[in-house]
């Protein structure tokens, strides 16, 4: 291992890694809820601590993978923070900085120190953890919806939405966008991103009829709910990432298995009345010939009209953006006169809009350290052994993530702070010796 210097144990570090692991269980039920940024800041402050705890212990890495993963989130946190100079708002773009880059950084560095020393014991614990806490977000889905349902009424006051009863289906699909409590449909898609993943690694890798039924209830389960967010990018992404995870491990009858899936929950979409809830869009205007059309024609045919205006601003301003974070989009007079042209306030587009924020250096250097962290996960599971499943996992979730994000822009808040606790987790068991 090339990221930490190797410790004896003491009972110094044991209190270090079962400080790690309660920090750690802690973030995972501190973070997936709507609006409550003091607990979200609050579970990141935690990591801090963890984060110079073992900084001691660094050794700068010999791999060239390790090395340009530095670098890449290095370079991408220096060029957020410089972007406070030409934004129109720079202590609001330095406090976003300071919160949704620099300590989602050092929660990241925090999860991958600690994993590549734990004991087993403790990343055991802290599996279970992070599952009991996924598992706990969806009994909350459940219960919230069947006290609406009974009730006729949401348990808590809304600002926005119906007061009154709502129809059982439309209920079921659209909670999270209605409740204020737990994640909106947009984060709460990605946020099961990361269980669907791991349970579909180890569907796939199962070795007896006993860990495939496992694997397939879990599957189904988490697969089911992201389902339900109906976001069609969240899908997309989990099955292009799985069907890379059957390739890298050659398991070709798991490919014929996620192919099924593929047909069973596309004839839902296309053959029952859930329908409506999926195709939002008008495809005759789209497919029309008439751009100007698209602008009027639903989700999808918006994005393409007004993607392009967003691509030729990046390619006036290549070097320089606008400041990070999507406030300076609403509060720049130049990038707010381009949004009502292209009818979205937007790109929907992660990298897109780094660009957009950071100018070209910055989407280059999160590239860098997006690419070298993918490189990393692929070693773990090349060397991983009987545990390949668990890597597998890492690598199916980065093609997902990524791939639902090349059609939108919820990476933010407790999406974006979630998805480094993962990955860091993800670097460090993939730097571990054995």
């Amino acid at each position: 291992m090339d990221l930490i210097l190797q410790q004896r144990r003491t009972p110094a570090r044991d209190k270090k890694e079962l400080l790690g692991l309660l920090f750690l269980g802690l973030a995972y039920f501190l973070w997936p809820y709507y609006d409550a940024p003091s607990l979200l800041l609050f579970g990141k402050l935690l990591l801090i601590p963890l984060f110079f705890l073992y900084l001691p212990y660094f050794q700068f890495p010999t791999s060239w993978s390790t090395r340009l993963l530095i670098l890449g989130g290095l370079g991408f946190l220096s060029l957020a923070y410089l972007s406070c100079f030409w934004s129109p708002a720079p202590v609001r773009t330095f406090k976003h900085v300071t919160e949704e880059v620099l300590l989602n950084l050092t929660s990241f560095g925090a999860a991958a120190f600690w994993a590549a020393k734990a004991s087993e014991k403790s990343l055991n614990s802290l599996f279970k953890l992070a599952f009991l806490s996924f598992l706990w977000v969806l009994g909350l889905y459940v219960f919230f919806f069947l006290w609406w349902h009974f009730t006729g009424t949401p348990l808590f006051p809304l600002d926005h939405g119906p007061k009154g009863p709502v129809p059982t289906q439309r209920l079921f699909f659209f909670l999270p966008d209605i409740h204020d409590v737990i994640l909106n449909r947009q984060n709460f898609a990605s946020y099961l991103l990361f269980p669907a993943s791991m349970a579909l690694a180890y569907l796939i890798t199962a070795s007896s009829r006993k860990d495939f039924l496992k694997g397939l209830f879990w599957c189904f389960l988490f697969v089911g709910f992201i389902f339900v967010t109906a976001k069609r990018s969240a899908l997309l992404g989990i099955f292009t990432g799985s069907f890379l995870g059957a390739l890298l491990s050659h398991r070709y009858r798991a490919l014929i298995g996620i192919f099924l899936l593929v047909v069973i929950i596309a004839s839902l979409v296309f053959f029952t009345p859930l329908k409506r809830y999926f195709i939002r869009e008008n495809f005759r205007l789209f497919f029309s010939g008439n751009k100007k059309d698209w602008a009027r024609a639903g989700s999808i045919p918006v994005r393409y009209y007004g993607l392009p205006f967003y691509l030729r601003y990046i390619a006036q301003h290549p070097l320089r953006g606008i400041g990070f974070g999507r406030s300076n989009i609403k509060l720049n007079p130049e990038v707010l006169a381009l949004a009502k042209k292209a009818h979205i306030i937007h790109a929907h587009n992660v990298w897109v809009n780094f660009a957009l924020y950071l100018g070209l250096p910055g989407l280059m250097f999160f590239l860098l350290f997006l690419g070298a962290k993918g490189f990393v996960f692929w070693q773990g599971f090349s060397r991983a052994g009987p545990l390949c499943w668990l890597l597998l996992g890492f690598v199916i979730y980065l093609v997902a993530f990524w791939i639902r994000y090349q059609f939108d822009d919820s990476f933010r808040y407790a999406t974006s702070a979630l998805y480094f606790l993962n990955t860091g987790l993800g670097v460090g068991l993939s730097l571990r010796q054995k």
